[in-house]
């Protein structure tokens, strides 16, 4: 791909987020039969509580991971050293496993030791037990997420963006499946199952494909080499910043679940609504022209690199104002209640997850505009420019 040909960015663009729709699609798919199974129900309920903050952590981190990784793969690989590019990626794998094993442990003490805190509605003794071990089950979400965002540094570097578009279709099939599988005898537990063995399947196919570039070389066990690369001075502010997005997720959660059964789910459930427009818009502009923004800082190109995101600013912002539009109107209740309504799922939790998208909605539009700039490597000597001058 070359990065620096503006009809070419386009044209990645429109692939990744084609691509990311096609994944996204199968996550409706997954919610709306997760809706027409369990909705309204407890279990759903308790699955969505201990989801949330492994799922946040475990993307976060590989958000991290490939932010701060992306860079130094794709030094080594213009160097065109195979040996120690693949070293390189071990040495990452290997520090973001016990990394996020470490959160992992710690989400689950704090599931455990924390649950009247974190589900107030559901610290009864009957139900207590469930939460916890949800909470235990989902952490290992942490740590496979984490990996495969270090394999997307890696792959994205080569200018792969197929895998990690794809994460979505894989996670969601999986646990569609597992549901299906299942509906003879409906549980939390089968939800538990299907979300692992989903990211497992993900890491897999995740694996496969970095094993298959050219650049990479399998490293010996044992080798003289023991000098570690020192890691990027960008981990610091990145992880506060996971620290403080951990923080909301749970309050979150916690103010949902007072509302009683079916609030939580409501919350996801419109979430995940929101999540197809923002993976198609911001995600697809922030995947392409991430790599761009490091290319022109790397050669020293502020000005093209401040303009490549005064482009993307615009594009994500300008695109984010129709989805407002659709869900603060009847078009967001219409299409809320062809994607849910069905089964156990009546209408009143369609309006409820309506109202909700509506809420969540209205913060978009910023949320679209700061997404580019979150994902550049915005040059400090680039001076800041007013949001109006920027989307004109």
């Amino acid at each position: 791909m070359t990065l620096f040909g503006r009809r070419t960015t386009l044209v990645s663009i429109g692939t990744v987020g084609l691509l990311t729709g096609l994944a996204y699609l199968t996550s409706i798919a997954r919610d709306a039969i997760l809706a027409a199974y369990y909705g309204g129900s407890a279990a759903l309920d308790i699955y969505f509580i201990a989801l949330s903050p492994s799922q946040f952590l475990g993307m976060e981190i590989a958000s991290l991971s490939y932010l701060a990784f992306l860079p130094e793969f794709s030094r080594f690989i213009g160097v065109g050293d195979k040996s120690r590019l693949s070293r390189l990626l071990h040495e990452r794998v290997a520090f973001t496993i016990k990394g996020s094993l470490g959160v992992a442990v710690l989400l689950t003490i704090t599931g455990v030791l924390l649950t009247p805190v974190i589900a107030p509605g559901y610290a009864s003794s009957t139900l207590l037990r469930s939460v916890r071990i949800s909470f235990a089950c989902l952490s290992l979400l942490v740590p496979i997420l984490g990996v495969i965002g270090v394999f997307r540094a890696f792959l994205e570097a080569h200018g792969r963006f197929a895998p990690w578009t794809l994460l979505p279709a894989f996670r969601s099939g999986v646990l569609i499946a597992v549901v299906l599988l299942s509906a003879v005898h409906l549980s939390v537990a089968w939800l538990l199952v299907g979300s692992v063995l989903g990211a497992a399947a993900a890491l897999a196919f995740t694996w496969s494909r970095v094993r298959a570039q050219p650049s990479y070389a399998p490293i010996r066990t044992g080798a003289n080499d023991r000098s570690a690369s020192p890691l990027p001075p960008s981990l610091a502010p990145l992880i506060a910043s996971l620290i403080a997005g951990q923080g909301t997720v749970m309050l979150d959660n916690a103010f949902a679940s007072g509302t009683g059964i079916g609030g939580v789910q409501a919350l996801a459930l419109a979430s995940n609504l929101l999540v197809v427009p923002q993976a198609l818009i911001t995600g697809a502009v922030a995947t392409v022209y991430f790599p761009v923004y490091g290319a022109h800082v790397a050669r020293g190109d502020h000005a093209d690199a401040f303009a490549s995101l005064q482009r993307s600013i615009r594009l994500v912002v300008w695109c984010a104002i129709p989805v407002v539009v659709l869900f603060c109107t009847d078009a967001g209740t219409l299409a809320t209640q062809l994607i849910y309504q069905r089964g156990v799922f009546d209408y009143g939790m369609v309006q409820l997850v309506s109202q909700t998208a509506a809420g969540l909605a209205l913060g978009l539009a910023p949320w679209s505009r700061a997404t580019p700039g979150w994902y550049s490597t915005r040059p400090r000597s680039c001076s800041a420019r007013s949001g109006g001058e920027i989307l004109c």
